[in-house]
């Protein structure tokens, strides 16, 4: 039997490709840098064509029951209202919403239905580097104790993210530019805001955008003033759960 495929990276990307394979009755090797399942939200949107391809697998079944849809989003300028943007994917022809799931819990019922079709992600692999010729790929590997061994595959898939190990060992840029804003991201428990939709305000020090979760949590997101100092009337923060920041590239 060849060696079966290997994966690199176990976020939504490489777990799907994984399952996709499985399903056709193709066992990849899956492996990831991480010793453990990261736990935080980080994205929180699915749009309606991943559940598309994810629908046979059944792992879009597994999303709605979780998921909160996105009915729309309300704009808002300087605190007045300007109009809202409806999101309804199903009257252009979608069968399934835009919804919102924090990116852990994607993750989770991807591994879920990956080991169901006989595949674990292999943690605690850091890619090192590779090489390829006609028969096909080596992979150097790296465990947590320092212990080096070698993979080979019929291909290999880099799915690591966009500090990818994969791109670098094969010299592919990645080209362009930062804006300098840092955006600030807040996971955080409110209320007051208009359940089921997402809320964005612009003003002149800068975005404030709000997308709810389930159980009465939301995203924040925005740059400028602290979030939490910018809240609309009516409105009050509970405890932060997450906090993170990113730049635009």
């Amino acid at each position: 039997m060849s060696a079966p495929p290997l994966i690199v990276g176990a976020g939504p990307v490489g777990l799907a490709a994984a399952l996709l394979l499985a399903r056709r009755n193709i066992k990849s090797r899956i492996i990831d840098s991480a010793p453990e399942p990261a736990t935080t939200s980080r994205a929180v949107g699915v749009n309606p064509r991943t559940l598309d391809i994810l629908e046979p697998s059944g792992v879009t079944a597994r999303i709605l029951d979780e998921a909160l849809p996105m009915s729309g989003l309300v704009i808002n300028q300087q605190g007045r209202r300007l109009g809202e943007v409806k999101i309804d994917t199903q009257a252009i022809g979608g069968r399934f919403p835009m919804v919102i799931l924090p990116q852990a819990r994607t993750e989770a019922l991807l591994r879920e239905r990956l080991a169901e079709e006989g595949v674990e992600v292999e943690r605690g692999l850091k890619l090192t580097g590779l090489r390829q010729d006609a028969d096909g790929v080596t992979a150097e590997v790296e465990d947590g104790s320092g212990a080096s061994q070698s993979i080979t595959a019929p291909i290999l898939l880099g799915a690591d993210g966009a500090h990818s190990v994969v791109r670098h060992q094969l010299g592919v840029d990645f080209p362009g530019s930062a804006f300098p804003e840092e955006w600030e991201l807040l996971d955080v428990e409110l209320e007051g805001p208009p359940y089921g939709k997402g809320w964005a305000d612009f003003g002149p020090d800068g975005p404030l955008v709000a997308l709810p979760f389930s159980g009465g949590r939301w995203r924040l997101l925005g740059f400028g003033p602290p979030l939490l100092d910018r809240l609309p009337a009516g409105w009050s923060a509970g405890e932060v759960l997450w906090r993170s920041s990113f730049k635009v590239s």
